[in-house]
């Protein structure tokens, strides 16, 4: 008999609430509204081999969600690398994030071995885990015009508008909707 490898989405963002809804917290938004959608009776529990994570799972669809609780988004490696070693090996792991280079309501999916885009929590979670061996879901945010490093801090720590955040949920996370069925394990 096969069994069917577990899937782990992993939100990327800043503590909340002091970081709710802001550009840089766009993996969590998306994972929050995909929680509703295939995870929706699921409570949140805190992990005990890191306390800066909070996961939820769905033994019926074999997913697994962790947000990260309490770290900053430079030390996104740190929180989560520890609750990734106690999965199986197996375990398909893809990581949401927010994407400068991509414009809002989109989303880009990305194998293994692909770019981190300068992204520091993806590059903190490469430096933990030793590889990139995981997959990247990027939820857009677009660009500032700017490439001054002060602006684009002060733009990704800015908090999405009412308009911006309709976007998220109804184009983005349709879409992440999409990729989730694409991934969820299938008996073998």
């Amino acid at each position: 008999m096969s069994t069917r490898k577990l899937l782990c989405l992993t939100a990327l963002g800043n503590p909340e609430p002091l970081y709710q809804n802001t550009r840089h917290n766009a993996g969590v938004i998306i994972l929050k509204m995909l929680k509703n959608e295939f995870c929706p009776e699921a409570v949140l529990k805190t992990s005990n081999v890191s306390p800066h994570v909070q996961y939820c799972s769905d033994p019926a669809s074999n997913i697994l969600m962790l947000f990260n609780k309490t770290q900053y988004m430079n030390l996104s490696g740190h929180a989560v690398i520890p609750a990734w070693r106690k999965l199986p090996h197996d375990t398909v792991h893809v990581v949401l994030h927010d994407e400068l280079n991509i414009s809002l309501g989109k989303v880009q999916y990305r194998k293994p071995g692909t770019s981190f885009r300068g992204h520091n929590g993806i590059r903190d979670i490469i430096k933990m885990k030793g590889d990139d061996k995981f997959d990247k879901l990027g939820i857009g945010i677009d660009r500032p015009d700017s490439r001054d490093p002060k602006i684009v801090a002060d733009y990704v720590l800015s908090k999405f508008t009412d308009a911006e955040m309709r976007i998220l949920q109804y184009e983005s996370f349709q879409k992440a909707v999409e990729h989730t069925r694409k991934l969820l394990p299938h008996r073998a």
